[in-house]
C-alpha cells in the first residue's frame, strides 16, 4: 500500500475511453440525405420549395416529419444503448454479492446496533458493489452505511441512483482500497498501546479536542469507522453519538433530501464523542458550518484563548457529547473551517497560533516538562476544485452550472497556502508556533468529491481515511 505520510499520488481515475455515441452513417441510413446540403436558414428553406428559379437539382427536399420523429427517437435509443453497454463492462468484475443481501448486512450491524437507531430506512442500490472481501472479518473496511457512524450524506454508495454515480464510488472506493492496508497500519498502533498499557497496570487515557466544520467532521468519522472496520476487530471501546431526529430538513434542499436519511442513525450529528483502544479517546465539537447552536461553539478560540489567560490550561468546555468538564486536553486538533473570506482565516489563524498555540507550548514547567502540557495539531483545510479562476466557491459568481461541476485537478488550494505561510510546525523548541501540521495533499483529488454541486466534501470512504490515518499517527507522535 502506499505510505500514509505521503502526498496522495496523482490519481489517473482509471477510466476507460468510452465508446462514442454518435451513429455512423452511411449512403443507406434512412435518416441521412444525398448529398448532404449545407446549413439553411427557416426562410431560406421555404423559399427553395417555391421559388422556380432555382433548379431542381439545388433543392432540398425536406424530410417528412414522421420520419424526423423516428430518426430521433433511434438517436436517443442508440446513444443509450451503447453507453449503457460501455458502462455494463466497465463495472462487470463487481458484481452483486450474495453476502450483500439484507439480512447478511443486518448481522454485520448487530454490533453496532449499541451506537443507536434503526437500519430499516437504507437503501440497497445494485449499481456498484465493491469487491466481495471489503469489510469482510479478514480484509477490514467499510461500504455503504456498514460504519454505525457514517452520515449518508457522506456516503456516495448510499446516494448512487445514475451510472455517473456508480462511476464515482468506483474510484472514491478503489482510492480507499488502495491506501487500506496502509490504514489498517495506522490502527495498529492502538493495539500496541493498549497492550503496553495493560503490562504497566494501565495509566491516564490519550483525550483528544476535535474541533472544525464539516470537512473536520468527516475527518471524525473516517477515524470512528477506520476503528470499527478494522480487521483485527473493532477498536471502538464506546461511543456516544447523538443522532437528531430531525436533522435541519427545513434548510436541506429538496433534492437532496430524497436521497440521505434526515433523522436517526446515520442522519445527522454535531458533537460527537469516541473511545478507542488503549485510552485513546477522541471528543468532537463542530464551531462552524451546519451545526445547532447548543452543540456547537461558535466562539471557541475566545473561550480557549481567555482560559490560557486565566488558567494557563485549556478545557474541553460544556458542549461535548460525553460531559468532559475539567477534564485535561492533551491533544487539540484544529481546522479554521472553510467558511468565510481568507481574510476572516488570516485572522483566526493568527489568533489560533498567538493566543492559543504559542501559549501552551510555552506551558511546559519543569515539574511537568513538554509531555505534561496541551499539544496542538492543525489539519489544513480541503481543497475546493469548482470550475472557477481559484477552484473556490465564490459566492457572487456561482449563478452559471458549469461553475459548480468539479475539476479533477485545480493548480493551487489559496486557503491551505495561506494556512502554511502563518503555521510553522515543530513546537516552540523547534522554532515552530504549532506542534504538527497534518495536509490533505489533495490537489489532483477533485474527481472524488460529492458532486451534485459540492466540490469541498468528500466521498466516504475515501479521501478523508486516508488523511484520518495521517492524523492518528501525528497525535501519537507528538504525544510520544
Amino acid at each position: 500500500s502506499p505510505q500514509l505520510g505521503q502526498a496522495a499520488a496523482p490519481h489517473s481515475g482509471g477510466r476507460r475511453p468510452r465508446t462514442s455515441s454518435k451513429l455512423n452513417t452511411n449512403e443507406t441510413s434512412p435518416c441521412v440525405t444525398t448529398p448532404d446540403p449545407p446549413r439553411q436558414g427557416h426562410k431560406a428553406r421555404l423559399a427553395n420549395r417555391t421559388d422556380p428559379s432555382i433548379s431542381g437539382d439545388q433543392k432540398v427536399e425536406a424530410m417528412p416529419i414522421s420520419h424526423r420523429n423516428a430518426c430521433a427517437i433511434l438517436v436517443v435509443l442508440s446513444s443509450y444503448l451503447l453507453l449503457r453497454t460501455d458502462f455494463s463492462a466497465y463495472i462487470s468484475e463487481y458484481e452483486f454479492q450474495s453476502s450483500n443481501s439484507l439480512e447478511a448486512l443486518e448481522e454485520d450491524h448487530a454490533e453496532g446496533m449499541k451506537y443507536g437507531g434503526s437500519i430499516r430506512n437504507i437503501r440497497y442500490h445494485r449499481l456498484y458493489q465493491p469487491p466481495p472481501q471489503l469489510g469482510s472479518s479478514e480484509f477490514g473496511g467499510y461500504f455503504n452505511l456498514t460504519c454505525p457512524f457514517e452520515m449518508s450524506k457522506y456516503s456516495c454508495a448510499y446516494r448512487q441512483v445514475t451510472w455517473k454515480d456508480a462511476n464515482l464510488v468506483k474510484e472514491s472506493t478503489e482510492y480507499y482500497l488502495e491506501y487500506l492496508g496502509g490504514i489498517h497500519e495506522a490502527y495498529n498502533a492502538l493495539i500496541d498501546l493498549a497492550s503496553r498499557r495493560d503490562a504497566e497496570g494501565g495509566g491516564p487515557p490519550i483525550r483528544v479536542f476535535f474541533t472544525g466544520d464539516s470537512l473536520m467532521r468527516q475527518v471524525f468519522i473516517a477515524l470512528a469507522c477506520g476503528a470499527h472496520s478494522h480487521p483485527a476487530g473493532s477498536l471502538v471501546q464506546f461511543a456516544e453519538v447523538p443522532w437528531k431526529d430531525d436533522w435541519f430538513t427545513e434548510k436541506l434542499d429538496k433534492k437532496l433530501m430524497k436521497t440521505i436519511i434526515t433523522s436517526g442513525r446515520h442522519g445527522g450529528f454535531d458533537a460527537a464523542s469516541i473511545g478507542l483502544k488503549g485510552g485513546f479517546e477522541v471528543h468532537f465539537v463542530p464551531h462552524r458550518g451546519f451545526r445547532d447552536e447548543e452543540t456547537s461553539e461558535e466562539n471557541l478560540l475566545d473561550r480557549l484563548a481567555s482560559e490560557i489567560a486565566t488558567t494557563g490550561r485549556i478545557t474541553f468546555g460544556d458542549r461535548t457529547a460525553v460531559p468532559m468538564r475539567e477534564s485535561h486536553v492533551d491533544v487539540l486538533v484544529y481546522n479554521v473551517g472553510i467558511h468565510g473570506t481568507l481574510d476572516m482565516l488570516a485572522t483566526m489563524l493568527r489568533q489560533f497560533v498567538d493566543q492559543i498555540s504559542l501559549p501552551l507550548s510555552s506551558l511546559a514547567t519543569a515539574s511537568e516538562g513538554d509531555m505534561g502540557r496541551t499539544k496542538t495539531v492543525y489539519v489544513t483545510t480541503p481543497t475546493q476544485h469548482y470550475n472557477t479562476s481559484d477552484g473556490q466557491w465564490q459566492w457572487h459568481n456561482m449563478t452559471q452550472p458549469p461553475s459548480k461541476h468539479c475539476l479533477a485537478r485545480v493548480a493551487n488550494n489559496p486557503r491551505s497556502d495561506l494556512e502554511m505561510s502563518i503555521l510553522k510546525p515543530g513546537g516552540l523548541s523547534q522554532g515552530g508556533n504549532v506542534d504538527a501540521v497534518v495536509e490533505y495533499g489533495d490537489l489532483d483529488l477533485g474527481s472524488m468529491h460529492m458532486r451534485h454541486t459540492d466540490c469541498s466534501h468528500y466521498c466516504l470512504p475515501g479521501v478523508p481515511d486516508v488523511v484520518a490515518a495521517r492524523l492518528l499517527q501525528t497525535i501519537l507522535a507528538v504525544m510520544g
